[in-house]
Order: C-alpha cells, then structure tokens, then sequence
C-alpha cells in the first residue's frame, strides 16, 4: 500500500519514479506493487547492496526494533545523494514501545517499536550531514514519519 501511495503521489505530480523496494516475504508473498517496481526479496541487511548508491528518498520502515532500525539506518542513508530524503517510519512519540516485533525479549522495549530511540543513538540531530525537516504525529495507530533531507553541502 505504501508503494502504491508513492506511485499514486508521484502520477498525480507527473514526476519520474524509479522505486526499489525490499520485503522479505515473512507476512504476505512478495507481489510488484505496480508495474515498473523493482522489488528485492530478502532481509534487508543482506540484500542491501543490491539497492543502487543514488538514490533520492529511502524509507527506514522494516522491522522497527532498536537494532534493526539502527542496522537500516547505518546500510541505506549512505545511499541518499545529496539533498536527498531519509524518511523514518513510525517514528511518533505515541507509537513508541508499542508493538512487539516478534524476535527477542517480549518485555524489552527496545524488541517493540524503537524508532525514536535508534534515531538518538544515530545522533541524527547533531550530524553535519543531515538537516532534519518535520515530523508527522501520528495518531497511536499510525506512527507517522520523520524527515531528514542529506545536506546539500557539507
């Protein structure tokens, strides 16, 4: 649905798209979301160099534990040229903590929804490299993003 949503924005826009995207088959079979999607089966920390180095938006919104937030982060920001867009997903303080992510300790609360607490870590705020540009709120069903736009100099 989310693919499907870019696509949508960027007909509407009548702007270009070129759209990689990764699943790694574990709830639903992996389907092209439309016509023209690249599509990469696999966890997305092993099938990463598969995604070219050029790209202009990457959407962090796999598993949303602390250490596979961090792992996406660290794997795919480096592939945002500059004054492109590195997008987290589920990143509002509401949804935080919530929604157990199926591995680890049940009870740790960096194993549910870490988001936030992964884009601290990363030092996101202080990086030279990154300007951050706004935060959706969300609504506690619905985690919202935050956007950092890769500055265009540094």
């Amino acid at each position: 649905h989310t693919a499907r949503g870019i696509k949508d924005w960027h007909d509407r826009h009548n702007t270009p798209l070129h759209y990689w995207g990764i699943d790694n088959n574990r709830d639903l079979p992996t389907i092209s979301p439309f016509p023209g999607a690249v599509l990469i089966t696999g966890d997305s920390n092993v099938v990463y160099a598969q995604v070219p180095d050029n790209m202009q938006l990457v959407i962090i919104d796999g598993c949303h534990c602390l250490q596979h937030v961090l792992l996406d982060a660290c794997l795919y920001m480096p592939k945002v040229v500059k004054g492109g867009y590195i997008m987290f997903h589920d990143a509002c303080q509401l949804v935080q903590g919530q929604g157990y992510q199926g591995h680890g300790n049940v009870n740790d609360a960096d194993n549910s929804i870490a988001v936030r607490k992964a884009m601290q870590m990363l030092g996101l705020s202080m990086r030279k490299d990154l300007v951050w540009i706004e935060e959706s709120k969300g609504n506690g069903q619905w985690g919202g993003f935050s956007v950092w736009r890769r500055a265009s100099k540094m």
